[in-house]
């Protein structure tokens, strides 16, 4: 998988900053992961996971189906495959429980 500088470094400071949930006291110091997965798309597979996000639900009907022709265009026009590479981040943060640490019950 290439590596991105820029995104590696945007990771690795974020990795440094300090976490909220080690300052409470409550767990051991936790443990945070990035994974990246990459998932080659076609043009059309591309455009209905387009279609399943929020942004594109809340368009109306006539609006979201224009926009998405007008995006599968522009793609067919830029990509000589008609597929493209796209790399997604996953980061899973884990905080174990001290045993030592009563935790109180939030209040309305």
């Amino acid at each position: 998988m290439p590596s991105n500088p820029l995104v590696e470094r945007d990771f690795h400071s974020h990795l440094t900053e300090p976490v909220p949930v080690n300052a409470s006291g409550f767990f051991v110091p936790s443990t945070v992961t990035i994974q990246a997965q990459q998932s080659i798309y076609s043009i059309e597979k591309y455009l209905a996971l387009l279609s399943t996000l929020s942004n594109y639900i809340t368009l109306e009907d006539q609006t979201r189906e224009d926009l998405l022709i007008d995006i599968g265009e522009h793609l067919a026009e830029k990509l000589e495959t008609g597929a493209f590479i796209a790399t997604h981040w996953f980061a899973v943060q884990i905080a174990n429980r001290k045993q030592s640490a009563v935790m109180q019950p939030l209040r309305a």
